[in-house]
């Protein structure tokens, strides 16, 4: 994705590499959310068939700079940060890496696959009765 979330390019076929290079983070989601407000997935919500992948290899100080454009999902750097729409994707990560699933530890990975699935309709019982 190019600025504010517009489509550059053509799909990618199916084994092709998005990203080669140093990253301080790659991450997949489906919500814009990281938590407590932190909107790190600009563009989750765009596409319900399609999951945000940012990898980012942002330096400390242009993180700090920019902390609240970052925090709000306002920050764009096409030379650090890269958003991609995927479907299935497989990062490799070399050595292993610290992996969390959901902001919870989870070990070393040195490759992970993260696929989109049909949604899983839950029961919420603390909802309050409809009707």
């Amino acid at each position: 994705m190019g600025d504010r979330g517009r489509i550059l390019g053509g799909a990618v076929r199916k084994g092709s590499v998005l990203y080669e290079g140093p990253a301080k983070i790659a991450s997949v989601s489906t919500i814009p959310y990281y938590g407590f407000g932190f909107r790190f997935f600009p563009y989750a919500e765009d596409r319900s068939d399609r999951m945000h992948l940012r990898l980012s290899k942002i330096t400390t100080f242009a993180f700090v700079s920019n902390f609240g454009a970052i925090w709000r999902g306002e920050y764009e750097d096409l030379e650090s940060t890269f958003d991609f729409f995927v479907d299935d994707v497989t990062i490799e990560m070399d050595p292993p890496t610290p992996f969390q699933i959901g902001g919870d530890v989870a070990g070393e990975r040195s490759r992970v696959r993260v696929r989109l699935t049909e949604p899983i309709r839950i029961v919420d019982f603390y909802a309050p009765p409809r009707g």
